[in-house]
């Protein structure tokens, strides 16, 4: 599998084509901004503008071997419906262009706000679901036939200029303390997509998230403490929510950072 089009080029799919490119991959990637493009091509992928609420595609980026949905909802209230159509018109589209593997990138969001350990096969439903049109895109997804699918829900994507911590610095009487976290750096997300590729592994549904879930209160205290920020204050209360099992993509994955405690960033302060 050699040609790859990322459905996608954002903070997760731009270093994941980059990553993807340095071992030998045959890159396409799309983008809905004009002023990308160019950066686009300075990295060796072939850009391609897209908008996927237009009729037509271009079919030199439809026809390659992979094809690798990158392109969150921005909002499950204002887009989530635009977004399941998006994926099941994608989803019919697959099988007319020979796509051998589709890897669609979910989220752990679809899992329901409440306390206990998650795992794959938690059921789901459009009633209990956290994000039902990422749920009802997974669907489309995985009924395609002929097709190899991956459905990957990724946990919070965190790492180098992405840092929760700035969001709680300096706030008082914050909610959710003692709420596990269930967070992804961006370097495993991108490691364990690549996995993917390049192994055996299973088709069906997995979760990717770090394997260690600190608390609210202790990873955003302790990010805020190691890099300068005014601490956050949280409230006492007896809140404890869900905690991602990743236990099965660690059967073909190794996590590079396994507590988010120590993820790396890169920050302009």
């Amino acid at each position: 599998m050699n040609s790859i089009s990322i459905f996608g080029c954002g903070w997760l799919g731009l270093p994941l084509a980059k990553a993807l490119i340095k071992k030998g991959y045959s890159v396409k990637g799309s983008t809905t901004t004009p002023e990308k493009l160019a950066t686009l091509q300075q990295h060796g992928i072939e850009p391609f503008l897209i908008n996927f609420k237009e009729e037509n595609l271009p079919e030199d980026f439809l026809n390659c071997d992979v094809w690798i949905f990158a392109f969150p909802p921005k909002s499950k209230r204002t887009d989530g419906e635009w977004y399941w159509q998006a994926i099941d018109r994608l989803s019919t589209l697959a099988s007319e262009y020979y796509s051998k593997t589709i890897i669609h990138l979910s989220s752990t969001s679809v899992y329901p706000d409440t306390e206990g350990i998650m795992t794959e096969n938690t059921e789901l439903t459009m009633e209990n679901s956290g994000n039902p049109a990422l749920l009802l895109a997974e669907q489309f997804i995985l009924a395609l036939p002929d097709t190899k699918t991956y459905v990957l829900r990724l946990g919070g994507l965190a790492g180098y200029d992405r840092l929760l911590a700035r969001h709680f610095a300096g706030k008082s009487d914050l909610k959710g303390g003692n709420n596990p976290v269930n967070l992804l750096h961006q370097d495993d997300a991108t490691g364990s997509i690549i996995q993917l590729i390049e192994e055996e592994v299973e088709e069906g549904i997995y979760n990717v998230c770090s394997p260690e879930h600190p608390t609210r209160k202790e990873l955003y205290t302790h990010d805020c403490q190691r890099l300068g920020l005014p601490l956050p204050n949280f409230a006492d209360d007896n809140e404890k929510g869900k905690i991602i099992s990743s236990e099965k993509i660690q059967e073909y994955y190794q996590f590079k950072f396994k507590n988010p405690m120590m993820f790396e960033y890169v920050l302009n302060m």
